[in-house]
């Protein structure tokens, strides 16, 4: 009778080191498509009835099957009764989208301009006293803009140099 060969055990140093990187867990790992140049998404029809309809609208097209590299890495995705989109969830409600990388980063790039631009001083308090304006009246506006603005959003870059600590 044959010995089973025993389990080898990684060593600790190098899942401590791997754990340090991530000390909050492993972040999960992009689904993988035949093109490369397209992005993933997972979308929550559970969320709002219009979920879907919302991110076809958008830009956002389902993942057929053949465009899976390996359907394990896909996470419990499986094809949908209609044979036409991967698909999770008892009730189907997960259901996996792309749109091609770089129209989502310019999507992302955009957004992060807006919001930027949306933070500078005055400009949140602007936009209360127009809505108050055209919904109370020009008195509301006024009083409002007279008001002090109590915080401020400011948003920088900063570089910060990480030296190692001398004994």
């Amino acid at each position: 009778m044959a010995k089973a060969e025993p389990v080898k055990k990684k060593p600790r140093v190098s899942i401590l080191e791997r754990r340090l990187q991530n000390p909050f867990g492993e972040p999960s790992s992009p689904i993988e498509l035949t093109d490369p140049s397209l992005q993933c998404r997972i979308f929550n029809k559970a969320v709002g009835a219009q979920q879907l309809y919302k991110a076809r609208r958008n830009g956002w097209e389902y993942v057929e099957p053949s465009q899976i590299v390996d359907m394990e890495q896909a996470g419990g995705f499986r094809i949908s009764t209609d044979g036409q989109r991967l698909v999770r969830g008892e009730r189907e409600e997960e259901v996996l989208m792309y749109m091609p990388k770089t129209d989502r980063d310019q999507i992302e790039l955009a957004k992060a301009r807006k919001n930027v631009r949306d933070m500078q001083m005055g400009r949140q308090k602007e936009a209360v006293v127009q809505a108050a304006a055209q919904r109370f009246g020009d008195q509301a506006g006024e009083f409002l803009s007279k008001t002090q603005i109590v915080g401020n959003v400011t948003d920088s870059y900063e570089r910060i140099e990480v030296r190692p600590e001398t004994e």
